[in-house]
């Protein structure tokens, strides 16, 4: 048995998501709004160009001489476009039937993904090391950097330089913290959170005007309370415009069940609505 339950797991990132950031290890780890990510973003642009501009081969130049060499073929990339689609078109079919019946269709996702990232690794050790790999590597040091803090208002380092300096051991410290973070806070527990009573009863009372549930300007939020507040969002518009109330959560009815019926209930209203009635 787990030392403490679902919900009181989902409690905890609740808090973390609402707060806007998590405390691992003493360490604070800030979670970034969309301004503060798109700063990541451009800082891996311009790391890119820069090795470009110092002659290392992007993965579009690497690929077309291994496809001209004979090394890959087209044929492996529209194998790789398939299998993604094939595994987009079946993920949102999980959200539309009870964890009992979700066995099978998870089978043939989960070999959808092995057969594409076989794919992908043999790929990958073709290419070798291109400027979108070290651009990669270096802007999630960046993101690493951006998100520590020591307090609630200063970052751990006064500086990029003075985190680059840090030995490697220190350097996978902090990787495998925020790591950890973006391992805990993901899309199925932010979706399961929108459905429970503790965020939904409290956040109904807002629901006019999101603002004032956490006080700050929609453009500041976290990328983490966007989607909360959005799924929240539809979920009170859900329950507003439906007669029957939401399950409870019981041995029967987990949280994935009660998530799926919140899904099946915003696409029925959505056929209604496309259908006139």
């Amino acid at each position: 048995m787990a030392f403490i339950s679902e919900i009181e797991n989902l409690k905890i990132i609740y808090k973390e998501i609402i707060e806007g950031y998590s405390l691992v290890d003493g360490v604070f780890i800030k979670h970034l709004d969309e301004i503060e990510n798109i700063e990541v973003v451009a800082h891996k642009l311009s790391l890119y160009e820069k090795y470009i501009k110092d002659g290392i081969s992007s993965v579009e130049d690497k690929l077309k001489f291994l496809i001209e060499s004979g090394q890959w073929t087209l044929e492996k990339e529209d194998e790789i476009v398939s299998l993604s689609q094939q595994i987009i078109d079946n993920e949102p079919n999980l959200h539309n039937i009870i964890s009992q019946q979700q066995g099978p269709i998870k089978k043939v996702i989960e070999a959808l993904k092995i057969k594409k990232a076989q794919i992908l690794i043999d790929k990958q050790n073709l290419l070798g090391q291109t400027a979108n790999f070290f651009a990669e590597r270096d802007s999630f040091n960046y993101l690493v950097y951006v998100s520590l803090y020591k307090d609630l208002k200063n970052r751990m380092f006064d500086s990029y330089t003075e985190f680059q300096e840090l030995d490697d051991l220190e350097l996978i410290k902090y990787s495998q913290i925020l790591e950890g973070v973006l391992e805990k806070i993901t899309h199925q527990s932010i979706r399961q959170i929108a459905c429970m009573p503790f965020f939904i009863n409290p956040f109904s009372y807002s629901k006019e005007n999101i603002y004032y549930f956490l006080g700050k300007p929609l453009s500041r939020l976290t990328h983490y309370q966007s989607s909360l507040l959005s799924l929240g969002s539809r979920n009170l518009n859900t329950l507003a415009n439906i007669d029957v109330e939401p399950p409870e959560l019981t041995e029967a009815n987990k949280l994935d069940d009660i998530t799926v019926w919140y899904d099946q209930q915003h696409s029925i209203l959505l056929g209604k609505k496309r259908s006139g009635r």
